[in-house]
């Protein structure tokens, strides 16, 4: 511990040899004075040739310094310069879960494997914040839409673009995926329910100075002797400093009024199914409300 110190102290010593930034003024007889930037690479030099410290040692106390008296500043510069790997957002990994054509529990596993295996300590957002994904869900739909606000709108040159990123999910299909996942978890006879509900809706929200309009849906059934279930889960997400009809419209909203104009005007088929080991269960489907039932079918 004590060497620990004493070695810090050297370090702070050492790097409070390096110059820092001044004005390139000129001197009284009108020489440019050296650049702050020219001086502190000079610093620099002197500080790893020092007499008797190995270069190792001198750098291995600097990044001990960094990382103790300026880590937020020391990893940001390190990921800026691809030296460190950044670390994926929501959107990246929607992205790679949509691809790939895999859910949130599977992209768990991974990350385990990569942490593991190439020894770092984070790979993404953290599973809770993954879990608005939904743990199973279908193909992921990512993109991005470039934003011109109207104030910038009315510069005549180079007016600054917003990248907007955003994700979203088949509504209809996850209202289906839902209702199947409650009646064959909690073991519903689908003749024992008396209606199955959508109900979908969106906000923005800033956390740490990132936005981000965020669109849940909640498949909900209710059976004949009162009881009801419900799942709630995520159908899309817009990275937006501040959300605008523009940005909505021109990201998830037409995906979103798509689905939930399928779901108002279908109505759901119950088919009783069998896996290889004989086990049955209920397979869901949305139809349109004019189709005609098949035999042995069930429709709410």
């Amino acid at each position: 511990m004590e060497e620990k110190r004493e070695w810090h102290s050297i370090a702070e010593q050492l790097y409070s040899r390096i110059p820092c930034k001044k004005n390139n003024s000129k001197s009284h007889n009108g020489r440019e004075k050296e650049g702050w930037q020219s001086r502190r690479k000079r610093g620099i030099d002197e500080l790893m040739s020092l007499p008797n410290i190995q270069t190792g040692d001198i750098v291995d106390q600097l990044v001990t310094y960094l990382l103790s008296d300026h880590k937020e500043e020391f990893l940001a510069a390190m990921e800026d310069k691809q030296l460190l790997p950044k670390k994926m957002d929501v959107h990246d990994v929607s992205a790679t879960l949509g691809h790939a054509k895999i859910g949130v529990t599977q992209w768990e596993k991974i990350v385990q494997a990569l942490k593991v295996f190439m020894d770092v300590k984070t790979v993404c957002v953290s599973m809770h914040t993954l879990r608005a994904l939904g743990a199973d869900h279908g193909e992921i739909t990512t993109g991005t839409y470039d934003y011109i606000s109207p104030k910038e709108k009315k510069k005549t040159k180079d007016p600054v673009k917003e990248v907007i990123r955003f994700w979203h999910k088949d509504v209809a299909k996850e209202y289906v995926r839902n209702i199947e996942a409650i009646i064959n978890g909690e073991n519903i006879d689908p003749k024992d329910i008396e209606d199955a509900k959508h109900c979908s809706g969106g906000d923005h929200a800033t956390k740490e100075n990132k936005g981000s309009h965020r669109f849940l849906g909640k498949s909900a059934l209710r059976i004949k002797d009162g009881r009801e279930f419900d799942r709630v889960y995520g159908l899309g997400d817009v990275a937006c400093r501040k959300d605008s009809a523009e940005i909505l419209w021109n990201t998830i909203l037409p995906a979103m009024v798509k689905g939930m104009d399928e779901i108002a005007k279908g109505k759901l088929i119950f088919k009783q199914v069998t896996d290889e080991n004989g086990k049955a269960s209920w397979k869901v489907e949305l139809v349109p409300a004019t189709i005609k039932l098949v035999p042995c079918s069930l429709a709410v």
